[in-house]
């Protein structure tokens, strides 16, 4: 690694993917389940900071033509290949920055930064030195508008105790084995499954085995990342809120919707211990020594209002959602942290039915004659159906694919071709949504094809352009998964705006 960065890994890209919690329509909806008074204009100004790639800003602002987005890392290679992503999409509407967050509001460069409706960051708070997290809440104290929304996304303490050994084996091993931080790494994960075998105490935990077996799957560069900084640190949820409570950011929710319902994550007894507390702060502690949450999710509101629950309601039913999985594979139970949970068909299959012709708002939900059960609660069927994963909040249902987000699709099916990558999850960017719609890639290929034309010619001819060296068998089996796609997702794909 070279000397100017300062213990974090910046020899090795971090590698590219869409996390939904950051889109824009997914974060008014949390906000709306939580309560808040947040709302989001269609000219928004959205800033990620540790933006890697790019892959994420871009997709927020090839969906959202009109809001104005800047991604910010310290990374000058990162910049440099979001800088040719934005210009291969033909998006003006986004600016990448290279900046040191731990000097980045002292910097010249802050003039040029407009006050944002929204600032996110994924695991970089987990990553980076005290330094550095004091930086960058001189920033959102500094380009945060009154009212704006942050969402932070970090390692969690208590759970992560239980991987504490693992992370550091994997360091300090890595550091003596390898020099290139992958390879580093690749070479830490060996170290600790070796010992791990050899009935190491401190590695053989539910958690630092899972992080084992996983880590075998998982790209190098992902590893890299995630083990290899000088400054790794969990943390635990009362530190943050203190620390961003300095730029006067407050507690609104998680932006995982079902974290915001104890009922669906705590046992009674724990929620009984919950229920004594009114602070926010120790509320969340209480859950964190319930829940095995290694990855905090959470969003802060700078100088947070509070809507009633009549006007929360209200928000809610205009919020406008879209079925994100085949209505035959839509699920009417699921495990949650306390316990099985069984979502009435009576209720939920005509839901699922209506979302599976076109998105519907949550008022129209409620409202479908089939659908037997309370009709008075928009915070359930808002949360439990986007929680699940089972849809999709969408700023412009309806709406037409604009030019930009129909380019971005096609530079990222052109980018994403290796094979290596085929696996991974990705997102369609879908004005509709404002956003993206998780996949994988093999969908964009799809995508490509269905837009350039149908049969096996077109499939065959692309395959060819991402697989040049594969063998026949790879070919045929790509061929087939193109083709299985291109029978199925194309009314889908319609419906979420992608086509």
């Amino acid at each position: 690694m070279s000397g100017w960065n300062a213990g974090y890994v910046t020899d090795i890209p971090y590698i590219p993917g869409y996390y939904r919690q950051q889109s824009p329509a997914h974060l008014d909806l949390v906000a709306r389940l939580a309560g808040a008074t947040f709302r989001l204009p269609e000219d928004f100004v959205w800033i990620e900071l540790g933006c890697g790639v790019g892959y994420g800003a871009a997709m927020v602002a090839a969906a959202n033509p009109d809001a104005r987005v800047i991604g910010i890392d310290f990374n000058p290679a990162h910049i440099a290949e979001g800088q040719l992503l934005a210009a291969e999409a033909g998006l003006d509407n986004l600016t990448f920055l290279e900046a040191d967050l731990a000097t980045l509001a002292e910097s010249p460069l802050l003039a040029s930064i407009p006050v944002a409706d929204v600032v996110t960051m994924h695991g970089v708070w987990s990553w980076v030195s005290d330094t550095v997290r004091a930086g960058i809440v001189r920033f959102f104290d500094a380009r945060v508008r009154p009212g704006g929304l942050v969402h932070l996304s970090y390692n969690a303490l208590p759970t992560w105790q239980g991987a504490l050994a693992y992370q550091r084996i994997v360091h300090e091993a890595g550091k003596r084995l390898a020099v290139r931080s992958d390879q580093q790494a690749m070479e830490g994960v060996g170290v600790a499954l070796a010992l791990r075998d050899a009935k190491a105490q401190h590695l053989t935990g539910e958690m630092s085995s899972a992080l084992m077996d996983r880590a075998r799957s998982m790209p190098p560069a992902y590893l890299a990342h995630e083990y290899m900084n000088g400054a790794w640190r969990p943390v635990f949820f009362a530190d943050v809120a203190q620390a961003l409570a300095g730029a006067k950011l407050e507690f609104a929710g998680s932006a995982l919707p079902l974290e915001q319902f104890p009922d669906l994550i705590m046992s009674e007894a724990q929620r009984e211990i919950y229920e004594r507390f009114d602070d926010p702060a120790m509320r969340e502690t209480v859950k964190d020594v319930c829940l095995g949450r290694a990855l905090r999710q959470d969003v802060f509101i700078r100088g947070l209002n509070r809507l009633g629950r009549r006007d929360r309601d209200a928000a809610l039913f205009d919020l406008s959602l879209g079925l994100a999985v085949p209505l035959d594979d839509f699920a009417y139970e699921a495990e949650m942290p306390a316990g099985h949970a069984s979502f009435s068909p009576d209720f939920y299959r005509p839901i699922a039915a209506a979302l599976s012709e076109r998105p519907h708002t949550v008022r129209e939900l409620l409202a479908l004659p089939d659908a037997k059960g309370r009709k008075d609660n928009p915070s359930e069927v808002a949360g439990v159906l986007v929680g699940t994963e089972q849809a999709i909040p969408m700023r412009r249902p309806g709406a037409a694919q604009t030019r930009q987000a129909a380019a971005l699709n096609d530079a990222l099916a052109q980018r994403l071709s290796r094979p290596g990558l085929m696996g991974m999850g990705f997102a369609l960017c879908s004005h509709a949504i404002g956003g993206g719609m998780p996949g994988m890639p093999g969908e964009l290929h799809a995508l490509r094809i269905a837009q350039a034309g149908d049969g096996a010619e077109a499939i065959q001819s692309w395959v060819e352009r991402i697989n040049p060296d594969g063998d026949a068998a790879q070919r045929t089996a790509m061929a087939e998964t193109f083709a299985k796609l291109l029978a199925e997702r194309p009314p889908f794909w319609r419906r979420m705006g992608v086509l």
